[in-house]
């Protein structure tokens, strides 16, 4: 004969609580887990970035002359920017260009942060009030995050001599907002792309690319020696410092809020000095 006997109240709460404490145990563990997740993701994002700033910078810099790579640190122009910018050997296809011993310079590659945010308080003013030292401090950024690297490419178009050259990329950097500064990430440089100033409009350099390399970093420091250049980049956490710290008013130079920020550092040995 069959049992027909249900179940008492006891077990029914019994059963509740028991269905309560599972659920509330799987909830944990799945909150957990897609925290776990989003953090797993926002890191590989963060490294891809990285990754793929030091693949261009890498491949592009072991074929320059350090001695031909300038920056805001060497000439204190629009001091609160970062920009750097290079030559090398190769033309669009790829090819190698010398004579002899002796390498012709084909391109010339622009890098620079560009705010994203035409109203952020800390990067949209150009009348830039940040002294010398703290640009060499590496100062210059505390709460914009938003910035992409944008990498721009010309042609050199102007004779092969060497002093000729470096008088070049003297004018260039003396002019560099117009190449750079003025130049968000969704237009393209028209005016000065075929001339620079002081050249009686000799043909120097003409605008060929544009591509954003890295997108939301936070700062960048270029470090240029005799046979090398170190590269040093940061970005924020944005993702982990949701609901723990407010985004554009923090200080993420600050020793407390340094947790949040991500950096990375890496050296190119040129070839070609």
């Amino acid at each position: 004969m069959k049992n027909k006997k249900g179940f008492t109240l006891l077990e029914t709460l019994i059963s509740i609580l028991a269905f309560g404490l599972i659920m509330t145990l799987m909830f944990q563990i799945s909150a957990r887990f897609f925290q776990l997740f989003n953090a797993s993701s926002s890191k590989q994002s963060m490294n891809n970035q990285f990754l793929k700033t030091y693949t261009h910078l890498q491949k592009e810099l072991s074929i320059t002359d350090s001695r031909y790579v300038y920056s805001y640190k060497i000439y204190l122009k629009d001091i609160k920017a970062r920009w750097m910018i290079f030559p090398i050997p190769t033309d669009k296809n790829g090819q190698m260009k010398s004579e002899g011993n002796k390498f012709n310079w084909q391109r010339v590659y622009f890098y620079y942060l560009h705010c994203t945010n035409p109203d952020c308080p800390e990067c949209k003013t150009k009348n830039y009030s940040v002294s010398k030292e703290s640009q060499l401090k590496n100062e210059a950024y505390k709460f914009c995050s938003d910035k992409n690297l944008i990498r721009l490419i010309y042609d050199y178009t102007a004779y092969n001599d060497s002093g000729y050259f470096s008088e070049a990329l003297s004018n260039i950097c003396d002019h560099i907002s117009e190449y750079t500064l003025s130049i968000d990430s969704n237009s393209f440089p028209s005016e000065f792309d075929t001339e620079i100033k002081g050249f009686n409009k000799v043909p120097v350099i003409k605008f060929v690319e544009k591509r954003v390399i890295a997108k939301d970093i936070f700062d960048m420091d270029i470090i240029t020696n005799a046979n090398n250049v170190k590269i040093k980049m940061s970005k924020v956490k944005k993702d982990e410092i949701k609901k723990k710290v407010e985004y554009g008013t923090t200080d993420f130079t600050k020793s407390e809020n340094k947790k949040f920020v991500e950096n990375i550092e890496f050296m190119v040995h040129s070839k070609n000095n």
